[in-house]
């Protein structure tokens, strides 16, 4: 290598992979999915804010909608641990995942019944500057 030339180092994957959070965890550090931790929304899904009790570390979970085209389970976690492996600065870093299936009455042609519910969440660092969209797209009154 010559002098004076600079390397791109890559993050390196987290020794933590995989980070399979639990449901109930991300319910509750998102206040139940509470309307004032909401951050955004989009066709694919809701993104919180989630505060960490231990260390108050802060994290974006998306909650991904129910019927958001996605593969099943064992697909959406492999899939997902892919994405956890890519480390860049460029490149929000996904720090967990959640794909939990609950079964729960919903009403189906005027009767309840009991149905499989599978929940799929991704979390994501927090960034506190707001999304790249609104960095991009925002009206700036100088």
């Amino acid at each position: 290598m010559a002098s004076g030339s600079q390397t791109q180092e890559s993050k390196q994957p987290s020794p933590e992979l995989p980070k399979q959070l639990p449901f109930d965890f991300l319910k509750k550090i998102t206040n139940d999915f509470a309307e004032d931790r909401k951050i955004s929304g989009s066709p694919f899904g809701t993104l919180y804010k989630g505060i960490v009790p231990d260390d108050g570390r802060v994290i974006a979970v998306k909650k991904l909608q129910e019927n958001a085209p996605m593969p099943a389970d064992k697909q959406f976690n492999k899939e997902v641990q892919n994405v956890m492996s890519l480390k860049h600065e460029n490149i929000v870093e996904v720090v967990g995942f959640c794909s939990e299936t609950q079964k729960k009455l919903v009403q189906f042609d005027k009767r309840y019944i009991q149905a499989d519910i599978t929940e799929s969440l991704i979390c994501y660092e927090y960034l506190p500057n707001g999304s790249l969209q609104e960095n991009l797209f925002a009206q700036r009154f100088d």
